[in-house]
């Protein structure tokens, strides 16, 4: 009985933090997509906070890396595809 309330009251804590936050991603977790790739997958659970790494491939169709160096208009208008 104690460890099903432990696990209930951990569950509700883990809830409101979740709802307090905004959480966001690295992008070197999804180091082995394109950051395109990167962006569709969260926008499918609704993240929409990112930390670019550079280096990683641009897109299927556009292999240049990203950089800190790369047009504004052209991230934006990445950025501008999905949710973030």
């Amino acid at each position: 009985m104690k460890t099903r309330l432990f696990i209930l009251i951990t569950l509700i804590n883990i809830q409101f933090v979740l709802s307090q936050k905004n959480i966001g991603v690295e992008t070197w977790s999804f180091n082995n997509f394109t950051f395109e790739e990167t962006l569709s997958k969260m926008e499918t659970v609704n993240i929409s906070t990112l930390e670019m790494y550079p280096k990683q491939v641009f897109s299927a169709t556009d292999k240049s890396l990203t950089t800190y160096k790369k047009p504004k208009e052209k991230l934006k208008k990445m950025l501008n595809k999905y949710i973030i």
